[in-house]
């Protein structure tokens, strides 16, 4: 489960750093780019994880939603930046609860 928890500190970060929607990451222009590229600036609440299945799932458990779900979470009209750094918290909290 340590791993689990880097991984969703480490999308913490990114989402931190910059965050889109519609698209798993997004570079300094606004197109969509790879998500672990080096032109990716910005990250959706899935791409931020770069596509790590255990840590959707995690993500999936904190906003009650399904994994299939969190891409429509993550792009709602009045979704903010902040509102994703404090899923990925809950997620962090929870990944941790769980390693105890």
């Amino acid at each position: 489960m340590a791993a689990i928890v880097a991984v969703l500190q480490a999308g913490r970060d990114r989402i931190e750093q910059g965050w889109c929607k519609g698209a798993f990451a997004r570079g300094k222009t606004g197109r969509e780019v790879e998500m672990a590229g080096r032109a990716a600036v910005a990250w959706c609440v899935l791409g931020a994880t770069y596509g790590d299945f255990p840590a959707w799932d995690q993500l999936a458990k904190a906003a009650e939603v399904s994994v299939n779900q969190l891409a429509r979470w993550n792009d709602a009209p009045t979704r903010t930046q902040q509102d994703v750094v404090d899923l990925y918290d809950r997620a962090i909290e929870l990944a941790e609860k769980d390693e105890r």
